[in-house]
This record gives C-alpha cells, sequence and structure tokens, in this order.
C-alpha cells in the first residue's frame, strides 16, 4: 500500500509541473517590456522531483493605459503568456494533465517609488493534455492602487501551478534564480511642466515665430494658439533626447492683433505655453490723409493664492475598538489670476504623516478630501473644477481652471470637506500633520 501512496504522489507532483516546464514567448505591449528570466520549479508533495528549470518571458501590462497616472488611481494588471509550457515527456500513472485541472498564481513585485507585492491569479481552464504538449494556461489578473508618485515599476516574481488529481489540489511553486528585470514602468503623480520661450517684441500674421523650450518628452509636439490648431500653419518644431525643444511655427495670415497663447503639447500630454503678441503692419494711406496711431498697454500681473486662516482642528474623538472619523473643513483658499492670458492654472495638495508627540502616527494615506471650486467674482473667466475625491497622500488635484481660447482670470474660491481615518486601538495625544498647497 506503501508503494501505491508514493506513485500515487509522484504522478501528482508531474501532473503540477505542467505550468512550469518550457519556454515562454511573448510580445510587449505598448506600454510594457518584456522580459525573461529562468525559474527553478519545486513540487510542493515529492520535494526531490526533478523538474528542469524553465527559461520564461513573461508580458506585463495595465488598464487602462495611460501616460501618467494619479495618486490613489486604481489600475488592472495583468501577467500574459503568449505561447504556452510544455508538459512533462512522461506523466506516470495518470499519462495526461485532465482538462481544466490546472490553476497559475503569481506576484508581481512592485519597486521603484513603490513597495509591495501585486497577487494576480488565472482560472482553473485549460484542454486535456498529453505528456510533451503544450499546456494552455489562463493569463493571470489582479489590481492595485497607485499611492506614491514617481516612476513604480512591476516585476514578474513567485508564481505556483495548483493541479488537482485524486482528490488533491498539488502545488508545484517556481521561484527566478537569475535577475529579473522590470517589465513595465509606470509614471504616478503630476510631471515637471514643460517650459515653452516665445519671442518677446511683437510678431506678425503670417509670421515665421522661433521658439525654444525644455523638459517635453521626447517625439512628436503639436502647436496651438489661442487652443485653436487653425491659428498655426506650420510647424519644425522638434524634441531631442534631453527634452529640449527647438524650430519654429507659422501663424496663420489671419491672426487678429493683440496677445495671444501659444502652446506646444508633448507626447506625454505635456504643455509649454507662452505669450506672444500679434500686432500688423501699418496700411498705406491715400494721398492728403493724416492718421495717428493710438496705442495702449495692459501689464500683465501674478497668479497668487491666500487663505482665510493657517489651522485646521479636525472633530475630537476617543480611543476606540472601532475604526473612527476625525472630520473637518479646509480653510477657504483664494486665487488670483491676473496674468491676461488663456493659460488656466492647477491647485495642488500633498499631506505629511500626522504624528503625536508621544510618537503616535496616522498614515497620510488615512487623510481624504472631497474638494469644491467656484468663482469669487462672477466676472472672472473660465470655468472652475473641483478636484476628484479621495486620498491627499504625495500630491493631489484641489481646484483647476483649464485653458480656454477665451481667455482665463479673476477671483476663485476653493475649499473642501476633510476626513481622517482613525484605526482602531490608536494611541491617544494630540496629533499634527502639514498640508502643503502649491499652484501652477
Amino acid at each position: 500500500m506503501f508503494k501505491v501512496n508514493k506513485q500515487l504522489a509522484a504522478s501528482l507532483g508531474v501532473v503540477t509541473l505542467a505550468g512550469t516546464v518550457g519556454m515562454v514567448a511573448l510580445a510587449p505591449t505598448a506600454n510594457a517590456a518584456e522580459v525573461d528570466y529562468t525559474s527553478h520549479c519545486v513540487n510542493q508533495i515529492v520535494k526531490d522531483l526533478v523538474i528542469p528549470d524553465g527559461n520564461l518571458k513573461i508580458d506585463v501590462s495595465v488598464t487602462p493605459v495611460k501616460a501618467r497616472y494619479d495618486v490613489g488611481e486604481e489600475v488592472s494588471v495583468t501577467w500574459a503568456w503568449k505561447a504556452y509550457p510544455k508538459a512533462p515527456p512522461e506523466i506516470p500513472v495518470v499519462g495526461k494533465v485532465d482538462k481544466d485541472s490546472t490553476l497559475p498564481k503569481g506576484v508581481l513585485t512592485l519597486g521603484g517609488a513603490a513597495t509591495g507585492d501585486v497577487p494576480v491569479e488565472g482560472q482553473r481552464i485549460n484542454p486535456e493534455t498529453g505528456p510533451g504538449q503544450e499546456l494552455k494556461l489562463t493569463d493571470m489578473t489582479g489590481k492595485v492602487k497607485l499611492t506614491q508618485a514617481g516612476d513604480v515599476t512591476l516585476t514578474p516574481g513567485l508564481y505556483s501551478t495548483f493541479t488537482k488529481a485524486f482528490g488533491f489540489d498539488a502545488e508545484t511553486k517556481c521561484n527566478p534564480v537569475t535577475a529579473v528585470a522590470p517589465a513595465l514602468t509606470l509614471k504616478v503623480g503630476a510631471a515637471d511642466k514643460p517650459v515653452l520661450n516665445g519671442p518677446t517684441a511683437a510678431v506678425e500674421p503670417g509670421a515665421e515665430v522661433a521658439l525654444t523650450g525644455s523638459k517635453f518628452a521626447p517625439g512628436d509636439v503639436t502647436a496651438t494658439l489661442d487652443g485653436d490648431a487653425a491659428g498655426i500653419a506650420a510647424s519644425t518644431l522638434t524634441v531631442n533626447a534631453s527634452g529640449n525643444l527647438t524650430g519654429n511655427v507659422k501663424l496663420a495670415d489671419n491672426v487678429a492683433n493683440g496677445a495671444h497663447t501659444l502652446a506646444v503639447s508633448d507626447s506625454a500630454g505635456g504643455s509649454g505655453q507662452a505669450q506672444i503678441t500679434v500686432r500688423k503692419k501699418d496700411v498705406p494711406t491715400q494721398p492728403g490723409d493724416l492718421t495717428q496711431k493710438v496705442d495702449g498697454t495692459i501689464t500683465a500681473g501674478s497668479l497668487s493664492i491666500s487663505q482665510a486662516a493657517s489651522g485646521i482642528q479636525l472633530s475630537e474623538v476617543g480611543v476606540s475598538a472601532d475604526d473612527q472619523t476625525m472630520t473637518g473643513k479646509l480653510n477657504t483658499v483664494t486665487v488670483k489670476d491676473l496674468r491676461g492670458g488663456s493659460a488656466g492654472w492647477t491647485l495642488t495638495g500633498s499631506v505629511t504623516d500626522f504624528t503625536s508627540d508621544a510618537g503616535g502616527t496616522i498614515p497620510a494615506d488615512n487623510f481624504t478630501w472631497k474638494p469644491k471650486a467656484a468663482k469669487a467674482d462672477e466676472k472672472s473667466k473660465g470655468a472652475p473644477v473641483a478636484g476628484s475625491e479621495g486620498t491627499i497622500g504625495s500630491g493631489a488635484t484641489l481646484a483647476s481652471v483649464p485653458q480656454t481660447a477665451t481667455g482665463t482670470g479673476g477671483s476663485f474660491a476653493a475649499d473642501a470637506d476633510i476626513d481622517l481615518k482613525v484605526p482602531a486601538y490608536q494611541s491617544a495625544g494630540d496629533y499634527s500633520a502639514t498640508l502643503t498647497l502649491s499652484i501652477s
């Protein structure tokens, strides 16, 4: 009887390693780089079962696909097999891998600006597979919330297959034995804003305008005048690998006299802006006519913020066995835009961890807000937009006014309802954090 059990265990071990032997070939997606590495597998029922190391190639992707992600955003992650591993050349006792018997599970490791693991799991769906044949496993998926700003990497790590046979769900565990490069890098949080430099002297309609800039994403760029591509007749703008922009744009012949906003957008969604003045040539007069040219100048002001007060007192709670919430209200922030252009603005906030003198800590991610935005002066130009409700962390938008072709400016008010989640049995004390508000 002992001999039969040993043979049964060996057959289970071979079945469960069917998802770990052989080479998997994958093609990269638009936002991922295919990685390959060697993986060593150990059957958890028969530890001394010889399993050849597998040379794997893995493709990792996320949805939605974006050039940049917001702090606090949740994305779906996929570990994809584009070609499939082969079952072992010999499968004792059972002689095959049964249909719908094998479930893959894995882990993607976060790196760069974030730490931790992202569990991914497939489905127990596979065709009946004989020795040496491809075992068609399902791709594995999971979810991750992006909590830190910066470059966040995803790297394939440990994975296992679980195979049902003879009433057992036997695991074969596979670990990398060679270095694994990140398969995907996500950019999280606000990027450095591109800088665009234009001429200070007035230019004519239809003129070639020389531009320079920095901090642009390498690749194609698009130029607009007051938010309209029709204002630009032609462009020779290029961005080098260092993000420096050079070249000319040709203005349309029908551009009107006055101040205009020239904007250049890059492939990563960034945009640099410069103010230019357009002035037509004087039209020759008929003999005997007298003309007087009348000029006037409106001097541009600044973009500034102020606040009603600098301190916020949250509602008090006591130590409890349950999670609790402190509530409060952000002091009103007033934005004054006296630049006289159409660039718009964005007001963002970031917060530190809450700490007490006694050493207690409440993470910054427990602090959330529900932003509000409105015109403080009804004569203001532009439509204020409140930021998204959620965590603030290292960067979140409180309010903004988008760029418009008709211009922006005036006085705007922003505030928010704020909550601090207090964990159960949090140590008593007076807790403080610093909320920083910035405008760009």
